[in-house]
C-alpha cells in the first residue's frame, strides 16, 4: 500500500490510469456505463479541503475498435470494480488530497503524480529531481543515491548516440532547455566501481550493465538531468 499526500493548484483532474498491457486476449469486454459522457469527476464531499480517495490497481479486458479485446491492468476507485479509463479525480485549490494506493495485480506498482508539487510518499518526499553539476547533480551524487538503494531517472539519448543536441527556449525567454531527436529516458538501479546497472525498454533484455564514463557522456549531454526516487 503506498499513501501519496499533495497540494495542487485550482481543480486538478488526475487520469489515474495505467498504460501497461498484456497480449491481446479473448473475454468479455469491460463496457463505459450507458449514458456517460465527458469528464466524469470522482470528488469527495466529507472531508473538505483535506479529499481521500482509495484506488486500486486490478486487471479485466477491454473492447477495442476492431472488436478485439485486450487484458489490460488499470485503476479504479476502491470497491467500484475494474475501470479503464482510470477516474479523475477532481479538487480544489489548496486541498491537502491523501490518495491510498491498493494492489492487486501479480506485479509491485506505484502511481506517479506528473506535474504535482509537494508530493510525499509515506509521509516523505518520495522524488527529487533537477539538473545541472552546479546546482549539485554530478555523477558522484547519483552513485551514492544508488548505493543507497535509491533508482534514479536520467535523461540520455536513445541507444546512447551522440547526435546534435540543440536549445528550445520557454516563452518568457528566461530558460533554455537541451533536446534532441532521440532524447530518452533510462532508470538507473544499481552500480559497481566501473559501471551503472540499467533498465532500459529500448534495449532489448531490458536491464544490463554499462560504463560509467560512456554513461556521463550521454547525461552531459542533457546537462545531468535527473530525478531521484525515495
Amino acid at each position: 500500500m503506498r499513501l501519496a499526500i499533495f497540494k495542487r493548484i485550482r481543480w486538478l483532474l488526475i487520469p489515474a490510469l495505467l498504460a501497461v498491457f498484456a497480449a491481446a486476449a479473448p473475454g468479455a469486454p469491460v463496457r463505459a456505463a450507458a449514458g456517460s459522457s465527458g469528464i466524469m469527476c470522482t470528488s469527495d464531499a466529507i472531508n473538505g479541503t483535506n479529499p481521500h480517495f482509495s484506488l486500486t490497481a486490478s486487471a479485466d479486458y477491454i473492447s477495442m475498435p476492431d472488436g478485439n479485446t485486450l487484458w489490460t491492468w488499470s485503476y479504479g476507485t476502491s470497491g467500484g470494480g475494474f475501470q479503464f479509463p482510470g477516474p479523475v479525480l477532481c479538487v480544489n485549490q489548496g486541498d491537502t488530497v491523501t490518495v491510498v494506493l491498493n494492489n492487486s495485480l501479480p506485479e509491485a506498482t506505484s502511481i506517479m503524480f506528473l506535474g504535482v508539487d509537494n508530493v510525499q510518499a509515506n509521509g516523505v518526499p518520495n522524488a527529487e529531481g533537477g539538473e545541472g553539476a552546479a546546482n549539485g547533480w554530478t555523477a558522484s551524487r547519483i552513485y551514492a543515491e544508488l548505493a543507497a538503494g535509491h533508482p534514479v531517472m536520467a535523461w540520455t539519448e536513445t541507444g546512447w548516440g551522440h547526435p546534435y543536441v540543440g536549445y528550445w527556449t520557454t516563452f518568457d525567454e528566461k530558460i533554455q532547455i537541451r533536446y534532441s531527436l532521440i532524447e530518452h529516458v533510462v532508470t538507473l538501479s544499481g552500480v559497481s566501481p566501473t559501471q551503472v546497472r540499467v533498465n532500459d525498454p529500448w534495449h532489448s533484455g531490458s536491464q544490463y550493465w554499462y560504463p560509467k564514463a560512456a554513461f556521463e557522456a550521454s547525461w552531459a549531454d542533457f546537462n545531468n538531468m535527473a530525478i531521484v526516487l525515495q
